[in-house]
């Protein structure tokens, strides 16, 4: 039999069907969807069109050969959070979905720093008071588009929206509503309170379940229309980035997933929430899938989209024809000979500094260019910077939470050895890769497993599917260098802060 995992995101869907035994892939799709930009600092997206992608990528996985043969048990999704899509009571969508990017909601900040200081907000919901989240929105339509506001029955997370268009109930998991800013993580419920001061019904909030917990069979109409056999059950998934924590295997304190995509993110399990200290390095925190643990995230934007910045402006022509998946970073390395440490300096700030140091207008620099500079060591320069950042980050919270190696790297610099051996030369640690490609959907897989019954636990479905390369070992006279350069990178930023904030 199989599990389907389904990964939204805010550019595509990726649906992945696994084998329950092995965790081998039996059949894959993926759907784009391009988003809006109506004005300068606006992104939209129709919802629409992600649940057109939704419905073309799961019938090509249902048509599948392999499919057909271990037909689907169970499935769950993986979902892009900080966005919600507003729906009357007939669950028609009111307008397009303001995307996590689009800058709009400073306005209303006030609203919520009237009632709870941030340091609260922050105790409670392991987040920083950011614009971008669900409960800002809600206040955004309300003093922006008041019609919108009066008519909306619900607002939904991509993953309620799609299930209540399957005909499921619109529920979402601890995970997801913890990216709300309106859950307390720790009493583990709406904050009743706040949204009571703020005139927001409870009504209008998804209702939330634990990730793992069956939330109904598909519809046979669902069935039919996905091309799925037999009524497969619908599981509670995660937030996309715990369901690639999943998928990569963290069970316990201390275990570390990098995901090198576009941005770099890192994941940290803890066993209590993360105290004070989180805040002021830009970390969020929540609930994990497991009992008892919680999931440290820091988001650095500054990964694979520097990689493809410096391949699109200084690659040599073969190269930039040889970049065929422009999604995987791993395409995007151009061809260099450099394999040796360099003694530049690189601050990876091309989209501003989200952590550790949280200045959005902090830009990037390049420190100790001579006439003799190649653009191999240009290259290198770059990659040292991004694994120097996540230094940073990581020793910061290892004062919280000691790291348990190896360190496990998904995403498409995980594909390039060289990388995973300059992280482990910076980090001074064993690194290994996670085998599966899409850690998100396998996640979610997993999690559906847990559902459907036949995983006891997400630990027992993580040992039997979750599969890691041999682990890399630092290079000892590397890291010796390396260290001495990252006790001047570390005060690269302090030392530039002003003029970059000037540029």
């Amino acid at each position: 039999m199989s599990l389907l995992g389904i990964d939204v995101g805010t550019s595509a869907i990726k649906v992945v069907a696994f084998d329950e035994d092995t965790g081998a892939t039996l059949a894959s799709a993926r759907a784009e969807y391009l988003s809006d930009y109506p004005a300068p600092g606006r992104m939209e997206l129709d919802p629409d069109r992600v649940w057109a992608g939704f419905v073309d990528a799961v019938r090509f996985v249902g048509a599948s050969d392999a499919v057909h043969r271990d037909p689907v048990t169970a499935l769950a999704l993986s979902v892009s959070c900080d966005e919600v899509v507003p729906v009357d009571r007939a669950g028609r969508t009111l307008g397009p979905c303001i995307m996590a990017p689009d800058t709009r909601g400073a306005d209303v900040m006030a609203k919520i720093t009237d009632r709870i200081s941030m340091a609260d907000l922050y105790r409670r919901s392991g987040l920083p008071l950011l614009p971008l989240y669900p409960l800002a929105r809600i206040l955004w339509y309300r003093k922006h588009q008041p019609e919108t506001a009066r008519a909306a029955a619900r607002y939904l997370g991509w993953g309620e929206f799609i299930l209540t268009r399957l005909g499921l109930p619109a529920v979402t998991d601890e995970t997801t509503a913890g990216r709300w800013l309106a859950y307390d993580v720790v009493a583990q419920g709406w904050m009743i309170d706040l949204l009571g001061q703020l005139s927001i019904t409870p009504a209008v909030l998804p209702a939330v379940a634990v990730a793992g917990k069956v939330i109904g069979a598909l519809p046979d109409e669902a069935s039919t229309m996905l091309g799925l056999r037999g009524k497969p059950v619908v599981v509670a998934g995660a937030f996309d980035q715990i369901c690639a924590a999943v998928g990569a295997g963290l069970r316990a304190p201390g275990d570390v997933v990098v995901g090198t995509g576009t941005w770099e993110n890192t994941t940290l399990l803890a066993a209590q929430p993360l105290g004070d200290v989180g805040l002021a390095r830009g970390a969020t925190w929540g609930r994990y899938v497991s009992p008892g643990l919680y999931a440290v995230l820091v988001m650095n934007a500054n990964g694979g989209s520097v990689v493809r910045w410096f391949a699109d402006l200084f690659a040599d022509p073969h190269t930039r024809t040889a970049m065929a998946d422009r999604h995987d970073p791993s395409n995007l390395l151009p061809i260099v000979p450099q394999e040796q440490p360099t003694r530049l300096l690189f601050l990876p700030h091309l989209q501003g500094s989200h952590a550790p140091w949280r200045d959005p207008d902090s830009k990037g620099a390049l420190v100790g260019l001579t006439l003799a500079t190649t653009r191999g060591e240009v290259f290198r320069a770059l990659l040292e910077g991004i694994t120097y950042e996540l230094r940073l980050n990581l020793e910061g919270l290892a004062r919280e939470v000691p790291i348990r190696p190896p360190i496990r790297n998904t995403g498409g610099g995980a594909l390039s050895k060289a990388w995973v051996q300059l992280k482990a030369d910076v980090l001074g640690v064993p690194v290994c890769s996670v085998e599966a490609r899409e850690t998100g959907c396998l996640g979610a897989a997993i999690l559906a497993g847990v559902g459907s019954g036949a995983y006891p636990s997400v630990v027992a479905g993580q040992v039997r599917v979750c599969v890691t390369t041999a682990q890399v070992d630092p290079d000892p006279d590397r890291h010796r260098f390396y260290d001495d350069q990252f006790a001047l990178y570390r005060e690269l930023y302090p030392t530039l802060r002003a003029t970059l904030g000037a540029i």
